[in-house]
Parts: C-alpha cells; structure tokens; sequence
C-alpha cells in the first residue's frame, strides 16, 4: 500500500469513502453511494467490497505515526487514534489533523552540507573581507578626485590591500562558482545530483529556496570589489569574467523549477529505510509542504529563509551589465579612436550639432542674447568624467546597501539554525565540507597580514608596481597619489603632446618604487 504515493492515496480515499457510505454495520454512514458506480470503479482498482474497506486506516495509523516520529515530533492529537478504532464520528477529527498540525512541527530539512553554520560562516567571512578590502583600496586612492594629498599610498598597508585584493577577487568567484554549480547540479540536473541529504517535499522546497538566497546574497561582494576595482581604472578582463560566470550561475539557480518525482522518490526511499509501519517507504510525513505552522507554499513564502535574494536577484544582473558596458566602452572606444571612419563619424556628429544649434538660434532670433547666455555659462558646463564618477559612487553606495541587507539576511537565517530542533543537534557539528568553506578565506587573511608586516619599510613589489600604474593611466576615477610626488592623470598630460605624457608617466612610476 505504500510503495507508491498514488496507491496510498487511492487506498486512504476509497478506506474513507467505505466508512461515510457503508450499510448493514454497526455504525452505517452518513452518506450514498451508487452501486453501478462502485461496481465499475471495482472493475479497475479491485477493492473488493467497499463496505469492507476500511481496514487501510490500520495500516495508516501506524505509518503516520512513525513517520511523524521519525521527521520532526508528532501532534498530541494523533496518538489518541493509535488504540481506538476510525469510525463516521473520528474521521472528521482525523482529516482535520492531518491537514492541519500533522504537518505544523515538520523538520525543514535543512542540508548542513548545502547552508550549514560553517558555510553560512563562510559567507560573513566573505562579507568581512569584501568591506574592509573595499574600504581600504577606497582610502589608498583619491576618492573622488577631491585633491587630498592621501599619505596611505606610500605604507605596507596600502601595498598589502593591492597586492591582496586580486586574490580576494579570486577566492570569492571560486567560492561563489563552486556553490552556484552545486545548486544547479542538485535542483536541475535530470538525475538528481545532490539530493542524498534531501527526505522529504519541504526539505526539496527549503534547500532550493535557500541555495537562491545564498547564491543571491553572495554575489554583491564580489561586485562591490569589481566596481571598486573599474573606478580605479584596473579592468582586468580575466577579473571581469568572474563576473559574467556569476552572474549565469545566479539565472540559473532562480529559474523556475518542477519537482521530478523520478529523481525524488529514489531520495525518499533511501530515507524512509527504517519505517517498518510503512514497509520501510516513505510515509505522510515526508510529502509535507509545512514549516513552523505556515500553511503556505515555502517557493511563494519563504518567511525567514532569504525573503528578498530568494525572490529578487536582479540587482545582480542590472549591476553586472553595467561592469560588462563599462568595460566594453573603456576597452572599445581607445580602438576607435584610431580607426578614420570613426573618426570622421565623430566630425559628422559635432558638425550635425553645430547645425542643430544654428537653426535653433534663427529660429528664435536671438542670436546675440544666445551667445551671452552662453558665454555667462561656459564656466559653468558638466565635465561627463565627474558626472561618470558620481554615478559609479551611487551604484557603489547601491552595492553596499545590498551587501548590508545580504548580511541582515545571513542573519536571521544563522538565528534559525540555532533555534530549531535541527540547529540544536547539529549547530555545533560541523562537516568537513563546512570546514573548508571556512577555510577558504584563511590565504587571504595570512598574505595579508604577511605582506603587511614584512613589506612594511621594503620596496613596492612588482604586483603593487603594475597594479599602481594600471590605476594611474585608467580613464577617469580615482587616482594613486604620491605624497613624494604628485600624479597626473595622463588624460590631462596628453594636451602637451606624446612625449610629456610619456615622461609624466615615468616621473611618476619613480616616485611609486622609490
């Protein structure tokens, strides 16, 4: 009766429509059946005489007992129909509670290999290092271009953050590659890949919606870095793919997805292995879409299990489009420049303006007032570089306000773990696989203490020499500078021709290594 769901179904459905409609027994039912009816359905499932079909409850009581027992505690109500026989009086009571309660105090299921305290760990070490690099590669460079003369630049600080800070960039997309792949080998795969941990229908459901969050959340960190990294003119191509991979994983991982029951019956089998009442296959319990007495669908509701980076992930998207077009533009338009059809579509541009603008001017027929108004603002005109940075701050601000709500979001879902029944037993037992997740972080930290301490008073190593000129000779954005000697952006030394720049550049790299 339990080898499969649609026999238990069948087996429970006809066992009720036996109790409400039977005759000639002690306690008839309420109800009428016609007979031609059940005389042909009997042709098909073979039941035998329905008045007589009531003894499936024998076996389903048992089986939803240990099933309840067995994945997560079962409701106070259920044990009083362990002794006492289903009748037309108790079967209300029972269907009531086992679509109710039965189902209230169910287990989440949570895969601690998939979102455990050390992998949740995991992210806020990632978290931590992502601010405090972001922070810091901000502070070493002229934020803004507000002119401050920024001491930092000469220390081993700044030396350890630059030659650092790559590493970081790599470990994060590592890091967020290897969970994004899992999540898409478990919940896409055709054979199910990765659901070993998975028992049950709510555990499918929490491991899904909680793999969306996490590969959500974790993704700004590694954008906050890229964004810092293009503001200061470093756009590494190899860096910036990191940033498309990320951001196929994250679609990946949101599309929407139907529960196979070929992948998940074999799953469910495996964990029902000690349900003798339900001839060790799954039982009720383990087809529950309930968790903490929240009578909706998880996928729609995710309460307390990333209720934004679960449902939301276009911030990911919208903020890794604009890294791909700024780094097209910055490594497109140099190319262009050379090129004499562009140029000549750029003469034919501002002479099409300059025609626009005169036409405007007869028009009107005020030409003369015109010009004076265009005189008295020609001080007054938007540079498109400051106009291009402030607007890269506020995406930076956008960035970090997602970060900070990724946190908040960790947060709470770390305060789960801890205080449901899972969390007890297992938040203090850690896997190898949640070690490692934590681990990864650690090269990071020691290089940079490492680099921090020994290279304090030495010389600029090659990596902080080359990263140091990159960022000097990036259009626009923020700027190395040199309390020894003052940078120029190459942009302003290319008005005094190929050779000046070329020597800017030069005074400026010996005043970096010296």
């Amino acid at each position: 009766m339990f080898e499969k769901p649609e026999t238990l179904w069948n087996c429970v459905t006809l066992a009720t429509l036996s109790i409400l409609t039977r005759s000639d027994h002690d306690d008839n039912g309420p109800d009428s059946i016609n007979g031609t009816l059940v005389a042909d359905a009997n042709k098909t499932l073979h039941f035998g005489d329905l008045n007589k079909f009531d003894y499936p409850f024998r076996h389903y009581r048992g089986c939803a007992f240990e099933s309840c027992s067995t994945f997560g505690g079962c409701p106070l109500q259920i044990a009083e129909f362990m002794a006492i026989p289903i009748n037309t009086t108790r079967i209300g009571n029972l269907s009531d509670i086992m679509n109710g309660n039965y189902c209230a105090s169910a287990h989440a299921g949570i895969d601690f290999d998939i979102a455990g305290p050390g992998v949740v760990i995991a992210y806020f070490f990632q978290f931590g290092l992502a601010f405090f690099f972001a922070l810091s590669f901000t502070l070493t460079t002229d934020w803004m271009e507000s002119g401050m003369p920024n001491l930092l630049i000469e220390t081993g600080y700044a030396r350890a953050v630059l030659s650092s800070i790559a590493d970081l960039q790599e470990t994060q997309a590592a890091f967020l590659i290897t969970v994004a792949s899992a999540a898409v080998a478990t919940f896409l795969g055709n054979k199910g890949t990765g659901l070993a941990n998975i028992s049950t229908v709510i555990s499918w459901i929490t491991n899904d919606t909680i793999l969306r969050g996490v590969v959500a959340a974790g993704s700004y960190p590694l954008l906050l870095i890229q964004l810092v990294l293009h503001a200061s003119g470093t756009r590494w191509w190899y860096m910036l793919l990191f940033v498309i991979i990320n951001f196929i994983m994250v679609f990946l991982t949101h599309l929407p997805k139907d529960m196979d029951p070929d992948s998940l019956l074999p799953h469910f089998q495996k964990a029902a292995v000690d349900l003798k009442g339900c001839g060790q296959h799954p039982g009720p319990r383990t087809f529950c879409q309930k968790y903490k007495q929240i009578a909706l669908n998880p996928i729609k509701e995710p309460g307390q299990f990333f209720p934004f980076n679960s449902k939301y992930p276009f911030p990911v998207y919208y903020i890794s489009v604009v890294l791909i077009l700024d780094w097209a533009i910055h490594a497109i338009y140099p190319t262009l420049r050379n090129i004499p059809a562009a140029n000549t579509l750029h003469l034919l541009i501002r002479r099409a303006l300059k025609a626009a603008r005169d036409i405007i001017e007869r028009i009107g027929r005020r030409r003369t007032s015109f010009r004076k108004t265009a005189e008295s603002r020609k001080g007054m005109r938007v540079n498109p570089q400051a106009i291009h940075r402030y607007l890269w701050a506020l995406i930076e601000l956008f960035t970090f306000a997602l970060c900070i709500l990724a946190v908040i979001e960790m947060s709470v879902f770390l305060g789960v773990l801890r205080k449901s029944s899972e969390g007890d037993l297992n938040i203090t037992k850690w896997a190898f696989g949640q070690l490692v997740a934590v681990a990864v972080w650690f090269p990071i930290i020691l290089k940079f203490f490492c680099l921090f301490i020994l290279e304090t008073g030495n010389r600029h190593s090659d990596l902080y020499r080359k990263m140091a000129l990159r960022m000097q000779k990036g259009s626009g954005g923020r700027v190395i500078r040199s309390f020894v000697t003052t940078s120029i952006e190459l942009a302003r030394l290319s008005r005094f021709g190929p050779r000046s720049a070329q020597i800017g550049d030069e005074e400026e790299t010996r005043g970096l290594v010296t």
